[in-house]
């Protein structure tokens, strides 16, 4: 019950990978006819994304994964803004204050390189402040980074109000959303979403880690933050083409299920919250229960050591986290900690525990869980 921190690799897409990863070994950048295999599979994991998103097979930049997306798109349009004369100290960027970790380290590299950032709040319910951005806005804003879903409280964003709003501006900032929690259960079509740049993970869509795509639209500009490898492009370095390949069967899959699974976790995670309020009647709902990822369930469950807590339910088979694995160091989470107290006197931050459910969850598993947490409780 721990899937939004990563998925297992689908037997179809493992099935796609299997000829690249010996049979198939050749450079996509070799002319000879190993690399012209490489470069077609290539070519067509491209086609197979852009047509998930409705976007351009040019579009598609493939990454090592949704942090280095993340870092792409920051600093390559803060890069591009200094390749036009504007200065560190003349810029101003906005995002929210319960972004993944690996968009708000980028924002604080910003800042202290010179760069104005405002953070901005959201709702107990975890929603960010819209009318705060935009009040929030000026000629100087060269970017918006604002997340679709949130990875601890699956909380869904309004991108596409938020990009209208931008578009009434003159000096229109570019529009980043990291979409890595959305494909499986969430429109990615970019076209809708109103989005020049996308991040998106391929372990969080069951397909293989150390692979990501970064979606730029047409006439954005960007710098590289990577350089070498003798590749005359954005992102250099030889291309990792089963990963590619993996990443592109599981996003196709995802848009081909989206709709059926989202329903069958919904009926799982709803039949979760209800049965957790009866059975524990001090339990306290972290974040929003409508708008919200049909997968991720928050709660508290105040005064109880939660860190502790996850640990028992491992001894039982049951894996579930506390915060974000990219927070492994830090005691509580930021994210529950942004939603406000007000009516809350415990430290529900410290209390957290996230379930995230996904392909192999079923209702039994819930009875179990259930079952255990009231033993270890």
């Amino acid at each position: 019950m721990d899937y939004a921190t990563t998925t297992p690799v689908d037997p179809r897409v493992l099935k796609a990978m299997a000829p690249f990863w010996s049979a198939d070994f050749g450079n996509p950048s070799s002319i000879h006819s190993l690399g012209v295999v490489a470069e077609r599979a290539v070519l067509e994991a491209e086609t197979d994304i852009a047509k998930v998103l409705r976007a351009h097979r040019d579009e598609i930049i493939f990454t090592s994964g949704g942090t280095e997306a993340n870092n792409l798109a920051i600093f390559g349009v803060v890069e591009a803004s200094r390749s036009r004369g504007v200065s560190y100290k003349k810029m101003h960027a906005i995002t929210s204050v319960i972004e993944h970790s690996s968009v708000l380290e980028c924002f604080r590299e910003l800042e202290r390189r010179g760069v104005s950032v405002d953070y901005i709040p959201v709702s107990e319910e975890g929603i960010v402040d819209t009318e705060m951005i935009k009040e929030k806005i000026k000629k100087e804003t060269v970017l918006v980074s604002i997340m679709y879903a949130n990875n601890e409280i699956g909380t869904i964003q309004p991108i596409s109000k938020i990009a209208k709003l931008l578009r009434a501006f003159k000096n229109r900032p570019i529009f980043h959303i990291d979409a890595s929690q959305a494909p499986l259960y969430l429109d990615v079509t970019v076209e809708k979403l109103g989005v020049d740049l996308m991040t998106l993970d391929g372990h969080k869509i069951y397909g293989p880690k150390g692979v990501g795509v970064l979606f730029k639209k047409r006439g954005v500009s960007l710098r590289p933050i990577l350089f070498g490898g003798g590749h005359a492009e954005l992102r250099p370095g030889t291309k990792a083409v089963p990963l590619i390949v993996g990443m592109a069967e599981a996003l196709k899959i995802a848009a081909t299920e989206r709709e059926k699974e989202s329903k069958r976790l919904i009926t799982i995670r709803d039949f979760l919250r209800k049965e957790l309020v009866a059975v524990f009647p001090n339990v306290l709902l972290n974040g929003g229960s409508d708008n919200c990822l049909p997968n991720i369930l928050n709660v508290s469950f105040p005064g109880v050591d939660t860190e502790f807590l996850t640990l028992q339910l491992s001894e039982a088979g049951i894996f579930v986290s506390t915060k974000s694995a990219c927070m492994r160091d830090e005691k509580d989470s930021y994210v529950i900690k942004a939603l406000g107290s007000r009516g809350r006197k415990e430290n529900i931050s410290a209390s957290s525990i996230r379930f995230s459910l996904g392909r192999g969850t079923k209702e039994s598993n819930i009875e179990i869980l259930l079952k255990i947490l009231k033993r270890s409780l």
